[in-house]
């Protein structure tokens, strides 16, 4: 694929177009929102407390809840990390009318919770929900951060891909779970910040 291609394929992908409305929806609260992948504040002359909140498209949620409610951690957990913060507890949503689909949301979140050794600091449901969806929040903690706001024109772009995971697709969702078939050790050197 040329990369003309790639990128008219990308800027139909409806996994980003369908977050076109984030910028006018922060641009309500303030104009110094950065669009980053997490926010971040200082605490005292030492740590940042960094804060990143995701949710997770009701495709997926439908398709494949278990894994949905693995990936509300796992997107969190990755967006803290860039900030160069470590993970350190997880606050989700759950909504669904289906007791199972509940179950297996809250069983993905716990795979989750365990694998990355999170503290869990609130869980809300919403059983009668008319839709079905989970989203989440993860707090690290970090002595710097690591903004990527600050990126220049001519400045080198560094790019790390794990190829040793797993393909998945579920309608129009694509995933690429690396993570799951690992085993705790392997998933801290990872993330080691």
């Amino acid at each position: 694929m040329s990369s003309r291609k790639l990128i008219d394929a990308l800027k139909r992908y409806k996994g980003l177009t369908r977050k076109s409305c984030i910028r006018v929806l922060a641009n309500v609260f303030t104009t110094e929102c950065k669009y980053d992948d997490a926010g971040w504040f200082k605490v005292g002359n030492e740590e940042y407390i960094v804060v990143s909140t995701d949710g997770i498209t009701e495709d997926l949620v439908k398709a494949d809840p278990l894994r949905a409610g693995f990936y509300s951690v796992l997107a969190n957990v990755n967006d803290v990390v860039a900030k160069g913060a470590k993970p350190v507890g997880f606050a989700g949503v759950i909504a669904s009318k289906n007791p199972e689909t509940r179950l297996k949301l809250t069983k993905g979140i716990k795979k989750a919770i365990d694998i990355y050794n999170l503290m869990i600091l609130k869980m809300h449901a919403h059983p009668d929900a008319t839709f079905e969806s989970v989203s989440g929040t993860l707090i690290g903690l970090a002595k710097e951060i690591i903004p990527s706001s600050t990126a220049k024109i001519d400045d080198n772009v560094v790019i790390g891909i794990d190829i040793s995971g797993e393909f998945g697709t579920d309608g129009w969702v694509r995933t690429f779970d690396s993570i799951q078939k690992l085993n705790k050790e392997e998933v801290f050197r990872r993330i080691d910040v």
